[in-house]
C-alpha cells in the first residue's frame, strides 16, 4: 500500500477487510489465523504457499518477523524497519537487483518499498563514497571517480581532507548484501535500519542506553551509510542526521533521521524498549499536567 494510505486509520480496515478476504478467496493454502491483524500483508505473505526450492519460513525468521510488528507498533513508524545483511553469498531464492541505483543508500528505498534483493560489489560503483564504507575495492576508473569526488568536497569546504581516513568502513571482504525489510529478511540481519522522527529515534536511544548499547552518543553526519559498518562492527546504536545525497536518493524528508542497530542485540531492545514507551508516556502525563497547574 502507498500514496496516502500509510498512517490513515483506514488502512487496516482495507486489510483486513479488503485484501485479505479478495486473498483468502482466491489462494488455496492461505490459512485463517492470525494474532496480529494490524501487520496482515507481513503474515499473509509468509503463509503463502511457497513454490519448491524456495525455504520455508524458520523460528528465526518468523522471530524476526514479530520483532520487527513490535518495533514498528511501538514507536508508531511509517517506514518498516529493513535487515541489510552481509554474506559471502546470495541466499536461496533471492534475485539480484534487476538495475543498479545512483547510490548504495538507493537500495534502502527499495526495500522500504517491500522488496527483498541482493546486491554485489559492481552494484555500488555508481557511488564511490557510499562503495569505500562498505569496504568495496574499486576498479581503476571509478577510484578516481572517487578521488575527483573527494577532491571537489575538500575545494567546496563540505569536507576536511583528514576526514577521510576517520570515515567508518566495512572491514571485511565484501561478497554480497542483502536487502528486505526486516520482517521479510531472507536471512539474519546484521544491522537494522531504523527511520524516524526526533521523537522516536529519542526513544530508541534511551532503549538503547538501558541495554548498553548507546556508544558514546555521538551522531553522525556525512555519508549517511557509515553509520552501517559503524553499528556492525561496534556493536552499537548509531544515529544520523543524513546527508544531502541520501536525502535526495531517498526522498528522505526534513524531519526525518536514522538509526542503525546492531540486528544481534535487537531481542533485548525491543524488551526494554516496552519499558522506555511506557515510562515516556507517564512522563508525558506528568510535564503536562504540571504544565497546566503552573501556567494557570
Amino acid at each position: 500500500m502507498g500514496g496516502g494510505c500509510p498512517g490513515c486509520g483506514m488502512d487496516d480496515v482495507t486489510l483486513n477487510y479488503g485484501i485479505e478476504t479478495a486473498i483468502r478467496g482466491s489462494v488455496a493454502g492461505v490459512g485463517v489465523s492470525r494474532t496480529r491483524p494490524t501487520r496482515l500483508r507481513n503474515e499473509i505473505l509468509i503463509s503463502l504457499p511457497r513454490k519448491s526450492g524456495n525455504r520455508p519460513p524458520t523460528d528465526k525468521s518468523h522471530a524476526m518477523s514479530d520483532e520487527s510488528n513490535r518495533l514498528e507498533e511501538l514507536l508508531g513508524l511509517k517506514c518498516p524497519p529493513l535487515a541489510i545483511s552481509f554474506r559471502d553469498a546470495p541466499p536461496e531464492g533471492v534475485a539480484r537487483i534487476e538495475s543498479v541505483a545512483p547510490a548504495g543508500c538507493s537500495y534502502w528505498k527499495l526495500a522500504a518499498e517491500g522488496r527483498v534483493f541482493y546486491t554485489e560489489a559492481s552494484d555500488h560503483y555508481n557511488c564511490p563514497v557510499g562503495a569505500y564504507t562498505h569496504g568495496i575495492e574499486l576498479p581503476t576508473e571509478r577510484r578516481e571517480e572517487l578521488d575527483g569526488l573527494l577532491g571537489m568536497m575538500h575545494e567546496l569546504e563540505y569536507l576536511q581532507e583528514e576526514e577521510v581516513k576517520l570515515i567508518p568502513r566495512h572491514s571485511e571482504s565484501f561478497g554480497v548484501a542483502v536487502y528486505a525489510p526486516w520482517s521479510l529478511s531472507p536471512c539474519e540481519a546484521d544491522v537494522v535500519l531504523v527511520q524516524g522522527n526526533a521523537k522516536q529515534i529519542m526513544l530508541l536511544w534511551e532503549a538503547a542506553r538501558g541495554v548498553g548499547i548507546h556508544g558514546d552518543g555521538e551522531t553522525m553526519g556525512r555519508p549517511t551509510c557509515a553509520m552501517i559498518p559503524a553499528a556492525h562492527q561496534g556493536g552499537r546504536l548509531m544515529t544520523s542526521l543524513g546527508c544531502i545525497g541520501n536525502r535526495v536518493y531517498n526522498e528522505l524528508a526534513d524531519d526525518q533521521l536514522y538509526a542503525a542497530l546492531p540486528a544481534e542485540r535487537m531481542a533485548e531492545l525491543i524488551q526494554h524498549l516496552e519499558t522506555v514507551v511506557e515510562a515516556n508516556r507517564q512522563l508525558e502525563r506528568f510535564h503536562r499536567e504540571r504544565l497546566g497547574s503552573v501556567s494557570s
